[in-house]
């Protein structure tokens, strides 16, 4: 795969499925989902704060038919606030991150909420990556939110991450694009570091997205139950499973 050819700006700036880009919000499906398991968020809490939410928008990235006057911060904020429990991630890495909403969103949540003190790593193989993420910045949170981002493969990079307090490892529509050799060499990799942290381990895509095939582009290896199957077998204990949601604890 020529990557540098593949994940130009126009990958990421597409007219179909792009609503939440549009909406200035995270697409619930993937991106929002992922930030729930990260903080441990029950799915409930997020449809009683939408009125005309519903599952066909964790499908799809849909136009969402609100004035969007619950901003999706506020979910956590409230929750917070109101004393209930939260988990707390010591440090987290996302793995190809896009745009960067979901670690923007994970910057902007550690700055307004001091309960929060995590550290954040994040990879992306776009060459526009540290552009899109500013960009991102400022179009959801209107301010700047320096964040430590790298520029390459999993393969070229996974050595480079600080592996000794992840607890929280996001993979929010990825592992489809990676190799199959590239995802277990890191795995592999990181595998003791995640079963002394505890890690828990987030794989999301659209929730009825599944199988997730391969094509002639961007899809390079089949995700199915096999798949999902031997990342459940390394693991402690499965939090959810269902469709293309994976969220497992090592």
């Amino acid at each position: 795969m020529n990557h540098q050819q593949i994940y130009q700006d126009h990958y990421f700036f597409r007219e179909q499925d792009n609503a939440s880009y549009r909406e200035n919000r995270l697409r619930f499906g993937d991106q929002f989902s992922a930030i729930c398991y990260t903080f441990g968020i029950h799915f409930l809490d997020v449809f009683k704060h939408y009125i005309n939410l519903t599952s066909r928008d964790f499908d799809r990235d849909l136009p969402y038919p609100n004035d969007r006057s619950f901003f999706q911060f506020d979910i956590i904020n409230n929750i917070y606030n109101s004393k209930r429990y939260l988990r707390n991630p010591k440090s987290i890495i996302e793995i190809g991150s896009g745009r960067g909403e979901i670690i923007a969103f994970l910057n902007y949540t550690k700055m307004k909420i001091p309960f929060f003190n995590y550290e954040l790593q994040s990879v992306d193989v776009a060459p526009e990556f540290e552009k899109m993420y500013n960009d991102t910045c400022n179009r959801l949170f209107e301010c700047e939110l320096p964040s430590k981002l790298i520029i390459g493969t999993l393969e070229e990079k996974y050595k480079e991450f600080n592996y000794d307090n992840v607890d929280t490892i996001i993979m929010s529509e990825v592992l489809e694009h990676l190799s199959e050799d590239e995802f277990w060499k890191f795995l592999n990799h990181a595998l003791p570091y995640l079963k002394k942290n505890n890690t828990r381990l987030i794989i999301v895509n659209g929730l009825g997205f599944w199988p997730i095939e391969k094509n002639d582009y961007d899809h390079v290896w089949r995700i199915d139950d096999s798949v999902y199957d031997q990342i459940q077998a390394l693991a402690r204990s499965t939090i959810i499973r269902s469709g293309s949601h994976l969220v497992v604890e090592f």
